[in-house]
């Protein structure tokens, strides 16, 4: 066993640092997702297409 395996605070920092680790990509695909459902789906793109928009939404 290597000397950092042995000291005693080693098992509760590296699950301290997992925990972080796991609370940031939790946030990250939370944060993913949120962009995703902010974006305008393929039916309104073709909608604004047709409009003549350019597939820009409209500032009405």
């Amino acid at each position: 066993m290597s000397e950092i395996a042995r000291r005693s605070n080693y098992r509760p920092a590296l699950a301290t640092i997992k925990q972080r680790i796991q609370t940031y990509r939790s946030r990250a695909a939370l944060a993913v997702n949120a962009e995703f459902l902010n974006q305008p789906t393929v039916e309104a793109i073709e909608s604004e297409l047709a409009q003549g928009n350019g597939g820009l939404p409209s500032n009405d």
